[in-house]
């Protein structure tokens, strides 16, 4: 049995000795609040907008963590091809954000909404409430996991540390980035594959961030994603709705981020 094994049996539904439960919370279920009784297909994508531009992006099926230590993990699946997306979205570092939000229906007219309410009115019925009181973002201090793929293998460690460590500063892959106060950070690697003289995969590992980078000549992104949410599959259906995953066409690089908020169980 492998880590990854190990982590679903500690969620396994039905398990009294389990840590906790898993849910899988249908893109409808979560976009329900915010269209007001709407049809459920009114949600094309989303935009974001801050002081830096505008950016559009794709919230996916995602999931419901809840321990039986009475705190739960809501993450959240978006999808984007632009890094400074996420900035724009989690403004880290900051109590608050100022960026403006909204929902584009298939007509192409944009519908604004507030990330704090949608979210309050989403988890506020399931009796979750955010860890922050105040007037504090749901977001504030987020844990993200960002995977991106791109079509080439790595020849050098360096050459994949770079990209993945702007995954971190969630700021785009081909500018030259270094922050002196970040050099506790860690990468992991995978082994240089022999046949190809080269490196697959790498990730950058600090406190509140994952960032992982894997190389795919067919740039499958449904099968890479796949294979990163391995782990989230065995978990009970919150509400109806198939699993849909969303595929980006994007050549060069395709990006998914996990924003996981923490939040305690008040009943």
């Amino acid at each position: 049995m492998d880590l990854n094994e190990n982590i679903k049996a500690m969620l396994s539904p039905g398990d009294e000795t389990a840590a906790g439960t898993g849910y899988i919370i249908s893109r409808d279920a979560l976009t329900a609040q915010m269209i007001s009784g709407e049809d459920r297909d009114a949600v094309k994508d989303f935009r974001v907008v801050d002081k830096s531009g505008e950016f559009t992006f794709e919230l996916s099926d995602s999931w419901l963590y809840v321990f039986r230590t009475r705190v739960a993990f809501l993450c959240l699946n978006l999808s984007f091809n632009k890094i400074e997306t996420l900035q724009a979205i989690c403004n880290p570092g900051w109590a608050y954000n100022p960026a403006e939000f909204f929902w584009n229906d298939p007509m192409g007219e944009s519908h604004p909404f507030s990330v704090e309410k949608w979210l309050s009115d989403f988890l506020s019925p399931l009796g979750i409430q955010k860890f922050f009181d105040g007037e504090s973002s749901y977001l504030l201090d987020a844990y993200t996991y960002i995977f991106t793929v791109v079509p080439q293998w790595f020849e050098n460690l360096e050459q994949m540390r770079k990209p993945v460590f702007n995954l971190h500063k969630m700021m785009p892959l081909d500018i030259e980035s270094e922050d002196e106060a970040e050099e506790d950070i860690r990468y992991v690697y995978a082994a240089r594959n022999q046949e190809k003289d080269a490196y697959r995969w790498g990730c950058c590992v600090t406190s509140q961030t994952i960032s992982y980078i894997v190389a795919a000549e067919a740039m499958d992104f449904e099968a890479e994603r796949r294979a990163q949410a391995s782990v989230l599959s065995i978990v009970q259906i919150l509400a109806d709705g198939d699993l849909l995953i969303w595929v980006s066409t994007i050549l060069t690089t395709i990006m998914l981020a996990l924003v996981t908020a923490l939040a305690i169980i008040r009943r």
